[in-house]
């Protein structure tokens, strides 16, 4: 269930931003994941990535 948000993170560990956003986007969020997401320490060089912020946004995470 939370692989996918794991994958995503090893591939952020080794830079590999895109392959970090498909699996994002595939991963079937829980409530709990998406409150978690802001904290989330391995996904922090992927804030400065406007993609980041969209993802967020479609998920609920952040406001328009």
């Amino acid at each position: 269930r939370d692989h996918g948000s794991r994958i995503a993170a090893l591939h952020t560990l080794f830079g590999e931003k895109d392959s970090a956003f498909a699996w994002l986007e595939h991963h079937r969020w829980t409530t709990a994941q998406l409150a978690g997401m802001r904290a989330d320490r391995y996904l922090d060089p992927l804030r400065s990535d406007p993609r980041f912020t969209k993802l967020q946004r479609r998920l609920g995470v952040l406001t328009p």
